[in-house]
C-alpha cells in the first residue's frame, strides 16, 4: 500500500503542469528532490517579505501567513489577475506554494488587502 501511494504522489508531482500550485505543509522529501530549489516568503504586518523575491527556474515558493488575519496570494495585479497562482492562507501558520517553472517576473498581490502586493524574479 504504501508503495502504491509513494507511486502516486511521485505521478502527481511529474504531471503538475507550468506555474500550477501545490497546498499544504512541506511535500514528502522522497519528492523534494523534484524542486531545484525552495524558497520562503513572510505574510506579516500586511507585507510580503521580502517583497521582491529572486529564485531559480523550478523553484517552489512557499508563503508562510505570520498574522492572525486571512490573506491570499493572487498572480497578476489587482487590475489584471493572470491566473498564474491563486492560494489562501487563512490563519497564522497556514503556507501556500506554487512551483515557478519558467522564467519570468511573477507579480503578485493580496486580493483582501489590494494594496500588498509582492514579485516573484525567476531566472535559469
Amino acid at each position: 500500500m504504501r508503495t502504491l501511494l509513494v507511486a502516486a504522489v511521485i505521478a502527481t508531482v511529474a504531471s503538475v503542469p507550468r506555474g500550477h500550485t501545490t497546498n499544504g505543509g512541506p511535500p514528502d522529501d522522497r519528492v523534494r528532490h523534484r524542486f531545484a530549489s525552495d524558497a520562503a516568503v513572510t505574510v506579516r504586518t500586511f507585507q510580503f517579505a521580502p517583497d521582491t523575491l529572486r529564485v531559480r527556474a523550478v523553484t517552489r515558493v512557499t508563503w508562510t501567513n505570520a498574522d492572525e488575519i486571512e490573506h491570499s496570494i493572487t498572480s497578476g495585479t489587482p487590475d489584471a489577475r493572470d491566473n498564474r497562482f491563486h492560494g489562501v492562507v487563512a490563519t497564522r501558520g497556514a503556507t501556500y506554494s506554487a512551483v515557478l517553472r519558467e522564467p519570468g517576473t511573477y507579480r503578485y498581490f493580496c486580493d483582501r488587502h489590494r494594496f500588498m502586493s509582492g514579485t516573484v524574479i525567476v531566472s535559469r
